[in-house]
């Protein structure tokens, strides 16, 4: 085989290798999809994509990430050209939970999209049985509708009549408890007050010695008032000799030392020598000693 064959050879490889890279693995859009493999071709940049090559649209609902205005609309809903639910009526409430979805433009709803408020027309009759109510509420009576506490929910549905003006209620018209202790959230302190834990008039948990450690991780229920407790809730002894702080005469004992009930060490002959270094643990009463513990002249060692 010639040099200038073998040449040729491999001029001709190279071109070729380099016109496959071109082709499979050309990034128009610099997405960080090939050309071959990119249905969206012209992505703007910078923008994430998926593994087509298109830009990202979460909920799948048809419109993208970056235009969409509600990103967690339901699959297979339809959504108008910022991705939200429809709202055909214009009265807050979208399609999907609308029960009367030709409300007229203006009217005050309440949460199913229905006209609220108290209806002023022929006296309530006894004998309207509400509980019968359809998915269709437009055909009903209008003492079915009657709200007279105007909270959005209908009497027939309403458990708590006398909501006050203005305040958040759940689906029976009751004030909402977030944390369901029996509280409602206006009165409740403590709104993530975990479940079936007994709690106070302002929902938060009992603390019954008021250490201001909650009774269910109170290991010293019965503190005394005022006492300095620790996460546990038991009474502070820094120097852990088994002396509580606020009766420790000696509160940075060496951690083991043997101490007395003032939480010092002992000096059994009250010369204010330990006995751990009392040469002469034996000293009368009133009598001056030394360093030692000793008279002058008396050192026993």
């Amino acid at each position: 085989m010639s040099t200038r064959f073998l040449l040729i050879s491999l001029i001709c490889f190279f071109s070729a290798v380099s016109f496959a890279t071109d082709v499979f693995e050309k990034d128009s859009d610099d997405d960080g999809i090939p050309d071959q493999q990119d249905q969206c071709a012209d992505t703007l940049k910078d923008q994430l994509v998926n593994a087509k090559g298109c830009e990202l649209d979460s909920d799948e609902d048809g419109v993208i990430n970056r235009l969409d205005k509600c990103l967690n609309t339901g699959k297979n809903l339809t959504v108008n050209a910022q991705g939200c639910e429809l709202d055909t009526d214009g009265d807050g409430v979208v399609n999907s939970r609308d029960r009367c979805a030709d409300t007229k433009k203006g009217a005050l709803v309440d949460y199913k999209g229905c006209i609220a408020g108290v209806i002023k027309q022929e006296p309530v009759r006894p004998k309207i049985d509400c509980s019968l109510i359809n998915e269709s509420l437009q055909a009903v009576e209008a003492a079915c509708l009657i709200d007279t506490d105007k909270d959005g929910v209908a009497d027939f549905q309403d458990q708590c009549s006398k909501t006050q003006k203005g305040v958040l209620v759940n689906l029976q018209g009751c004030e909402l408890d977030s944390d369901l202790d029996g509280v409602i959230n206006r009165l409740d302190k403590c709104l993530d007050t975990p479940e079936r834990i007994s709690v106070n008039k302002v929902g938060c948990e009992l603390d019954g010695d008021g250490d201001g450690v909650v009774d269910r991780k109170d290991k010293c229920k019965n503190t005394a008032k005022g006492a300095k407790v620790n996460f546990k809730g038991c009474v502070l002894d820094l120097d852990k000799d088994g002396v509580i702080d606020s009766k420790d005469l000696c509160p940075t004992t060496p951690n083991g030392t043997k101490v007395d009930e003032t939480g010092c060490e002992p000096d059994a002959d009250k010369d204010s020598v330990i006995d751990q270094i009392d040469r002469c643990p034996n000293t009368p009463a009133n009598v001056k000693v030394d360093f030692f513990g000793c008279v002058s002249g008396d050192d026993n060692s």
